[in-house]
């Protein structure tokens, strides 16, 4: 999963959390994700764990997480 597609999963999730349409939600990232990589053949559906949102600051925190089945564990 690439940094486009991280985005779109934090804004989406923004979206809904704050009752906004996914086009009004611009995500920048302070530091490039690292890209996210799975076993070839293997898919899994990030979702996302945490997500902490500063209106005042228009600034976000959220934390990724893989479930554990599609991990392989």
């Amino acid at each position: 999963m690439d940094a486009e597609a991280l985005r779109a999963l934090v804004g989406a999730t923004l979206a809904r959390r704050i009752g906004a349409g996914e086009r009004d939600i611009e995500i920048t990232f302070d530091t490039a994700p690292d890209p996210v990589a799975l076993p070839l053949g293997e898919t899994a559906d990030l979702t996302v764990a945490a997500l902490s949102y500063v209106p005042s600051a228009a600034r976000f925190s959220a934390e990724i997480a893989l479930p554990v089945s599609a991990a392989g564990a």
